[in-house]
């Protein structure tokens, strides 16, 4: 059962929906504003919705496609604390991209493998194989042979 009342989560909804239709046509600042307009709408306390993970996933993933890894690492580390969050393999992928990239290699593996372990190796399609050659290079073991 929802939190709060179903108009303002078709509310939440709605501009999760219209973010992500921005950030599809690469309009990212515009996608951001509606994603930080659903945030601004979740009750207190915000991180036991399981909106929340959802708006923060969409926030993390906007910063991320952006460059902005820092404020990226912020929103996917908030979401994970969020219902759901720890068995979002989204969360961890995306989370150890951004440490990569931000250098934190330590943590990029671990999340890159937490990913990997909750999602499968179907979570890297689609992704920039760099992750996959630096979490093959750290962990063999865990990876299946065609990577």
């Amino acid at each position: 059962m929802s939190p709060f009342p179903s108009a303002l989560d078709d509310s939440i909804a709605g501009l999760l929906a219209e973010g992500d239709r921005l950030a599809d046509e690469d309009r990212h600042d515009d996608a951001l504003a509606r994603y930080m307009e659903a945030w601004s709408l979740i009750p207190e306390p915000k991180n036991e919705c399981e909106a929340s993970r959802q708006v923060l996933a969409a926030i993390g993933d906007t910063h991320y496609r952006t460059g902005a890894f820092a404020p990226a690492t912020e929103a996917f580390n908030a979401a994970l604390l969020c219902p759901g969050g720890l068995g979002d393999g989204f969360l961890y992928l995306r989370l150890g991209q951004c440490e990569f990239e931000l250098g934190d290699l330590e943590f990029a593996a671990e999340h890159l493998t937490q990913a990997l372990e909750v999602e499968g190796e179907d979570i890297f399609d689609g992704e920039d194989l760099k992750y996959l050659e630096f979490l093959r290079k750290r962990t063999k073991s865990l990876l299946p042979e065609k990577w």
